[in-house]
């Protein structure tokens, strides 16, 4: 399985949804570790943002020429968290 087949795993099985706004308080950084976590492997940036790009979420910048997005997303809670 690729990276981004595991992210796309990971939001399909309900560990992640989309909203109507943009999620500004975590970065497409901190979502892709708490994808990490869940899963127990590692994930590039660039396989997260296109696996949000392929399932249609909408993104923005975090600010001018930053590399992490916000995203329309909404992560469930990790019964450990």
């Amino acid at each position: 399985m690729t990276e981004i087949e595991a992210v796309i795993a990971w939001v399909q099985s309900g560990k992640a949804t989309k909203r109507k706004t943009f999620n500004t308080k975590i970065t497409s950084y901190g979502l892709k570790h708490i994808a990490e976590k869940s899963m127990g492997i590692y994930i590039g940036m660039d396989s997260f943002i296109e696996a949000m790009d392929m399932l249609g979420f909408n993104k923005k910048q975090e600010y001018p020429e930053s590399i992490n997005y916000f995203f329309n997303i909404h992560v469930a809670k990790e019964k450990n968290d």
